[in-house]
């Protein structure tokens, strides 16, 4: 839904790693940091990761 919002508002779709999520590796790992910081406000990791 992120991809959504962020293409209606005239930016470019996120890019989110290039990568495999699914697959367990470094890039992974990194994501799920950034999501569990954002679950604690902090959002620069997860936003940072989004334009990988």
């Amino acid at each position: 839904m992120a991809d959504l919002l962020v293409v209606q508002l005239g930016q470019e779709r996120f890019s989110w790693g290039q990568t495999n999520l699914i697959a367990v590796s470094d890039m992974r790992g990194r994501y799920i940091e950034a999501l569990q910081a954002a679950d604690n406000g902090r959002l620069e990791a997860l936003l940072q990761f989004a334009r990988s």
